[in-house]
């Protein structure tokens, strides 16, 4: 039994220390998180019947495609992290990070392009894009502050 104040603030840093090497993913990971980024995504993105063309026979329309596979590589990137997590991996957390910054930088910059675009309009509201773009910053923040 620790027996001064030091003593008990380093009892508890090691306990809490070891405590990190032997917790499941479900403990300290945003694995629910990471399902809801990748039904979401992966829906609208494969399943919703969401087109890079704004007619069957017509071109690609760049701002169509960008959104359609941001949709498509985020939910393929955290369905990878969250196969890491569930190995219990320490890079799933790393990967889930990495893959949600660059779908809100790519959210941010479809909603900026889709407001300055007059001639297109995406199938979903900027402001929409936005909020997309902030959650996965702040989830990605959160990720890299806890390491």
């Amino acid at each position: 039994m620790p027996t001064d104040e030091t003593d008990r603030r380093d009892s508890h840093r090691d306990g809490r220390e070891r405590s990190r090497g032997s917790r499941s993913p479900a403990a300290g990971d945003d694995v629910f998180g990471l399902v809801i980024s990748i039904g979401l995504f992966g829906y609208f993105g494969f399943l919703f019947g969401l087109t890079d063309r704004a007619a069957p026979d017509g071109p690609v329309i760049p701002l169509f495609a960008a959104f359609l596979w941001t949709l498509r590589a985020s939910a393929i990137g955290f369905a990878a992290a969250l196969a890491l997590l569930l190995l219990r991996s320490p890079l799933g957390n790393t990967l889930s990070g990495i893959v949600g910054l660059l779908s809100a930088v790519a959210f941010l910059s479809l909603a900026a392009w889709d407001w300055l675009d007059t001639s297109r309009s995406l199938a979903i509201s900027p402001i929409l894009l936005v909020l997309l773009g902030l959650w996965n910053g702040y989830a990605s923040w959160r990720v890299f502050r806890d390491r």
